[in-house]
């Protein structure tokens, strides 16, 4: 259990409102190194809980759609069409900047002709 130091002051409502939100703090997080993901998850985190349910009933239906980085056949365009979308450049036509030359541990970017 905690001890607190209550210091008095004029605006004491303050003080009891801190308390109160630091005890519900201390609720929360009681021994959390002792309790397992499956009871943080249904315990702590309700909203975590039910996130991952429609995650994962959206993974499991076949119209998903889903916000997630998963492979979705459904966008027009591959990899491939984004990769060769970006012009390539070659690393010796980028001039490094002025004051980035000047540093003996940056010549290894200088290109030595």
């Amino acid at each position: 259990m905690c001890n607190y130091t209550i210091l008095l002051h004029p605006q004491a409502s303050y003080t009891g409102l801190f308390l109160h939100q630091y005890d519900a703090v201390q609720q929360v997080i009681h021994q959390k190194r002792k309790k397992s993901l499956e009871e943080i998850r249904q315990d702590l985190c309700p909203v975590v809980g039910e996130m991952r349910e429609i995650v994962s009933k959206d993974n499991h239906s076949l119209s998903s759609n889903s916000f997630l980085l998963d492979d979705d056949m459904s966008i027009p365009f591959s990899a491939e069409d984004i990769d060769m979308a970006i012009p390539a450049v070659d690393a010796d036509d980028i001039e490094l900047p002025a004051f980035l030359c000047e540093y003996p541990c940056a010549q290894f970017l200088v290109s030595h002709e």
